[in-house]
């Protein structure tokens, strides 16, 4: 089974092969073990895990990478929905789907 991780490398491997700019924000681990994303604001519990911008076709991705039985949050497709709703691309991808990602990147 790929992890979410592994899913991530391939994804943004297909970004830099295809002439994406990309940037995805490290969660850090706290001191009592647990995990936390140093971000603010009324949509960074949903924020998705990438951004991806191609400099030459003026595209910009929001994408949201799950492993294969993955659930969005409710606060994830709270913010999917804000990014569409403002005419954004917006794409939750996981690893069965390595056909369409590379369909979307062309």
């Amino acid at each position: 089974m790929v992890t979410e991780a592994q899913w991530q490398r391939v994804v943004t491997d297909a970004l830099s092969l295809h002439g994406y700019a990309w940037l995805h924000v490290h969660p850090l681990m706290t001191r009592s073990g647990g995990w936390r994303t140093p971000t603010s604001g009324t949509m960074a519990a949903g924020w998705p895990d990438l951004v991806a911008m191609h400099p030459t076709r003026g595209t910009t991705l929001f994408i949201e990478l799950k492993a294969q039985r993955g659930v969005l949050s409710a606060s994830q497709r709270h913010v999917h929905d804000l990014l569409r709703q403002a005419g954004h691309r917006v794409y939750v991808w996981r690893p069965n789907q390595l056909a369409e990602v590379l369909e979307a990147l062309r």
